[in-house]
């Protein structure tokens, strides 16, 4: 009983030992490490970590030997979510499809920037106030301004001008705003791809039963594969667990629909929508941070949070570059052989979704080498848009 008892006690002092080295490595690159390099280490890392357990993993295909630079490439798409591979996709095992869409969860635009916000964090958590060419870590809740105190008395009193007052209440503003808004992003982000994974397992599983099928004869399990494509949808990856990416699910009108809402959700529309979600929890909860969030955005400094003019922009954008790709995609290709066999609800759902996805997220309806060369140059316009 006393070994037992010993053996848990080492294990929770290891446990303790690293957490404390993990928060001295956070405190480390948050106020030693310029976050460019920061940024650089972080997908380096994931890009070598993710080729090596890559390689350790076998594939589902006993006869497939993969290259380590196959593999690397792999990798580093992932994480940066850059949606090329050189190897077919059903080769790997659903070990090494859970890896990369690991890595692109990791890699995805929404996750790093609160990535960003984690690490600001601490150098707001306890803002300073100089005085007399002195730093003061605390401020006093009262200072009795009718009492003769020597300024230079830190015990009696804090000598501070109006700018030191305002720059340290502006900070603290910051700060309590900057950590609930952590919370807000990471709730956007679990409900999303949560909630998107769930739909679309319900779909396959009891509404579609040709995806299903499809997915059967391939050897992909319906729940990691709805996972692995809602992930890869809100972060914009490109990488399906398909050779033909989605291009064997383009009369599954329901699931593209709801992975283009996915692709606009972790990227062009986020913006937009996190600028909903701060305004209606404001309206829920009354929180002063939400309305200075509101109203001053900028002051958070989160590029993400935009005041109510560029957001609404932003929206309409987003919105008529959509609707004229579907329009001009549909005009030159209605007849053609890449929208051959389908209804025209199916038509319209896949130009739309072949439209969300044009702007960086990569994943595909149609085989892109048989659509119109005018539909290819509209395509690479939209795709060079910032």
């Amino acid at each position: 009983m006393r070994t037992a008892h010993a053996v848990a006690l080492r294990h929770a002092r290891s446990f303790v030992s690293a957490g404390r080295r993990l928060l001295c490595s956070y405190r480390f690159l948050a106020f030693h490490v310029d976050p460019f390099w920061t940024q650089l280490l972080y997908f380096l890392c994931l890009a070598l970590l993710g080729s090596a357990a890559l390689m350790a993993l076998e594939p589902s295909d006993p006869t497939f030997s993969p290259k380590y630079v196959d593999m690397l490439y792999l990798s580093a798409s992932a994480v940066t979510v850059s949606g090329l591979a050189t190897v077919e996709m059903e080769v790997l095992s659903q070990s090494q499809v859970l890896v990369y869409t690991l890595l692109m969860l990791l890699g995805g635009e929404v996750w790093v920037s609160f990535l960003g916000i984690l690490v600001r964090l601490p150098k707001l958590a306890t803002p300073a106030v100089t005085a007399g060419g002195r730093v003061f870590d605390h401020m006093p809740r009262s200072v009795d301004l009718s009492s003769s105190v020597d300024p230079h008395d830190v015990e009696g009193a804090v000598a501070i001008t109006l700018e030191d007052l305002t720059a340290t209440v502006s900070t603290a503003t910051e700060y309590r705003c900057l950590r609930l808004l952590a919370y807000v992003v990471f709730a956007y982000m679990a409900l999303i791809q949560v909630g998107g994974s769930l739909l679309i397992f319900l779909y396959i599983s009891i509404v579609s039963s040709n995806s299903k099928a499809v997915l059967e004869g391939k050897g992909i399990r319906v729940l990691p594969f709805a996972v692995s494509v809602t992930i890869s949808s809100f972060a914009n990856g490109g990488l399906i667990p398909t050779n033909e990416n989605m291009a064997v699910f383009r009369k599954n009108s329901a699931m593209l629909l709801l992975m283009a809402l996915q692709v606009l959700a972790g990227n062009t529309l986020f913006p937009v929508l996190l600028r909903a979600v701060v305004l209606g929890l404001k309206a829920l909860t009354g929180k002063t941070e939400f309305e200075h969030m509101g109203k001053s955005p900028t002051r958070v400094r989160y590029f993400h949070l935009m005041p109510g003019r560029r957001a609404s922009s932003l929206g309409l954008t987003v919105g008529g570059l959509l609707s004229a790709q579907v329009a001009l995609f549909c005009a030159l290709d209605w007849r053609t052989r890449v929208l051959a066999g389908l209804g025209w609800f199916q038509k319209i759902a896949a130009a739309l979704f072949q439209a969300a996805n044009t702007r960086h997220a990569g994943e595909a309806a149609f085989d892109l080498s048989a659509v119109s060369p005018a539909t290819l140059v509209l395509f690479v316009v939209m795709m060079s848009v910032p």
